[in-house]
């Protein structure tokens, strides 16, 4: 068959606010404001004291376009959770949306759909001064997908995490966790992107999300009526410590799908290609469905992997 051949490298340092900057947010979304983040805090309108109700003077008259499909928050200076603000403009897919969110006590609040453009911003009564901005994805340096880490200074694990986003390959998919207690939570899965982090409850203390200090590559997935031999091989660039990782399940199974959050992977039966800092070659002798290769530490190099499983024909 034709080789599988999956690249990963390299990874810089491990950063607790790559995806969200420090916020004690209400339940729902957590503004994507990290380091990692594609956002704004006043792209749709900059900070202003409406004195009664009445619609917000928007950054552009009548009409604001997002370059992506965009969840919009509105960052409260004071208590304005006697207030709501109703967002109107349009979906992704063009058609007229509008949602209505009550303000924030000094924090931001977020809608809960997007939009790929607001026509208007109406707040309720004359809150304190408000600034509307909008926000639509994170990801990590060097385009590589990580594990998500969620870091509390109080005791969250009474709320659940869920978070948005893409796997290694590029598929959306969604992990819940628990929230941490004074500690950091970090997911099972691997993220490309987040696209949301929404919380079950009022966050307790301030919480920050942010990327580990490994990395995955994107997943090699075999043929399951092929024969099973599998030669490897692993070539090193730069200094690197890798793992050759396998999977025998598949969110993707018409009839025993294994969602992407809970696939359990396992580390190489060769020893030579787990913690390893060289070019290697291996080999499975058996086929599983997938395999990946993990960088366990930070790195300035990568691995590029290639996967050659054997053929009863000429691909």
């Amino acid at each position: 068959m034709q080789a599988r051949t999956v690249s990963v490298g390299p990874v810089t340092a491990a950063v607790t606010t790559q995806i969200c900057a420090s916020q004690t947010p209400d339940a729902g979304q957590l503004v994507l404001d990290g380091s990692g983040a594609v956002f704004s805090i006043n792209n749709i309108a900059t900070a202003q004291d409406p004195a009664a109700a009445g619609n917000l003077t928007l950054v552009k008259t009548g009409f604001v376009g997002l370059t992506t499909p965009s969840y919009i928050y509105v960052t409260s200076a004071t208590n304005d959770t006697a207030f709501t603000f109703k967002i109107s403009g349009y979906a992704e897919g063009g058609n007229p949306y509008s949602e209505t969110i009550t303000g924030g006590n000094i924090k931001a609040k977020v809608t809960s759909g997007k939009f790929i453009a607001v026509t208007s911003v109406y707040v309720s009564g004359n809150a304190g001064s408000v600034q509307v901005g909008s926000f639509s994805s994170a990801s990590f340096t060097g385009s590589t997908a990580r594990q998500v880490t969620i870091t509390s200074a109080a005791n969250d694990s009474g709320n659940t995490f869920i978070v948005t986003g893409t796997d290694a390959n590029g598929s959306v998919f969604s992990e819940s966790i628990t929230g941490p207690n004074t500690t950091t939570v970090t997911t099972n899965s691997y993220f490309r992107t987040v696209t949301s982090v929404t919380i079950s409850g009022n966050a307790v203390s301030a919480i920050t999300v942010g990327m580990t200090a490994t990395a995955s590559s994107p997943w090699a997935r075999f043929d399951d009526f092929a024969p099973s031999n599998i030669s490897v091989q692993c070539d090193v660039t730069g200094s690197v410590t890798y793992t050759v990782q396998t999977s025998l399940d598949d969110p993707n199974d018409a009839i025993a799908q294994t969602p992407t959050s809970l696939m359990s992977w396992v580390n190489s039966s060769d020893a030579n290609v787990v913690a390893a800092t060289s070019t290697q070659q291996s080999n499975f002798l058996f086929a599983p469905r997938f395999a990946r290769v993990i960088l366990t530490a930070v790195s300035t190099g990568s691995v590029s992997s290639v996967f050659l499983q054997s053929s009863n024909g000429p691909i």
